[in-house]
C-alpha cells in the first residue's frame, strides 16, 4: 500500500529566494509555519497510515520519504 502526502508549501522559499529575502530567520520562520500550516491537510493521510501500521500489526510495515526528515519524521514521532 502507497499513501502519499505533502507537508507545508514551499512555494514562499522560492518567493524569499528570489526575491533575496531568505535569511537564517526567513528560513527557520518558513519551517515552523509549513509545519502549522499544514495540520489540517495531513489529517486523512497520516489517519490512513496509521490505520494501514495497525492492521498490518501481525507482519513488517516499511515507511520512508526522500530525504527522511519531514513526512518519516512526524510519522515516526
Amino acid at each position: 500500500m502507497t499513501i502519499k502526502f505533502l507537508i507545508g508549501d514551499i512555494s514562499r522559499f522560492w518567493e524569499f529566494l528570489f526575491e533575496g529575502e531568505l535569511t537564517a530567520e526567513s528560513s527557520h520562520q518558513l519551517v515552523v509555519n509549513s509545519y502549522g500550516s499544514c495540520i489540517e491537510a495531513v489529517i486523512p493521510a497520516f489517519s490512513r497510515f496509521m490505520r494501514h501500521i495497525v492492521d498490518n500489526a501481525d507482519n513488517a510495515s516499511v515507511f520512508h520519504c526522500s530525504a527522511g526528515k519531514d513526512r518519516t519524521g512526524m510519522a515516526a514521532a
